[in-house]
């Protein structure tokens, strides 16, 4: 498993341990977690010192096809160069008080739209991680092919999201 942060746009080694790195966006190499995703990981400031009653949101971003990489460390920049919460977290323009997992789309084929059970086992894999996952609370949002990614979760899985936010979905 490789992974590093990202803290200013320098490359840090973080801490060997599992647990999640609060206030600090990790970028996750594919192989890390069981899809096909590498990512980055989000997660708010107060996550470990909150109570066990405290829950949190989950943020799905999924890009557009400019992103699009093998979701190594050296590819997994893209996701983060143009909209998305994962870049306004990058940019230090906005924090949430949610976690937000932001994958990077692998596939490279004449149909480069999400692969939406990938992006199942993403949610899920949140939920198992993050104990403190509201799971009446996860949204999914995305821009262009993201977008039409976000529909096609939608659609996939109606029961698992409280709201979508599509944007120019293609």
């Amino acid at each position: 498993r490789s992974f590093s942060l990202v803290v200013n746009d320098v490359t840090q080694t973080p801490p060997p341990e599992e647990t999640p790195v609060p206030g600090i966006q990790v970028a996750r190499a594919k192989g890390y977690a069981p899809f096909a995703f590498g990512f980055h990981e989000y997660v708010p400031g107060d996550y470990n010192t909150a109570p066990s009653s405290k829950k949190f949101g989950l943020i799905i971003s999924l890009h557009g096809r400019g992103e699009i990489g093998d979701g190594s460390l050296a590819q997994l920049p893209n996701v983060l160069k143009n909209n998305g919460p994962g870049k306004l977290i990058k940019d230090r323009k906005r924090y949430f008080n949610a976690i937000v997992i932001s994958p990077q789309c692998c596939v490279r084929t004449t149909d480069t739209f999400w692969n939406i059970g990938e992006v199942n086992k993403v949610v899920d894999w949140a939920l198992l991680k993050f104990t403190k996952i509201d799971p009446k609370r996860i949204y999914i949002t995305g821009l262009s092919m993201g977008g039409e990614g976000t529909w096609n979760y939608a659609r996939s899985y109606p029961s698992k999201v409280a709201a979508i936010v599509p944007i120019c979905g293609a």
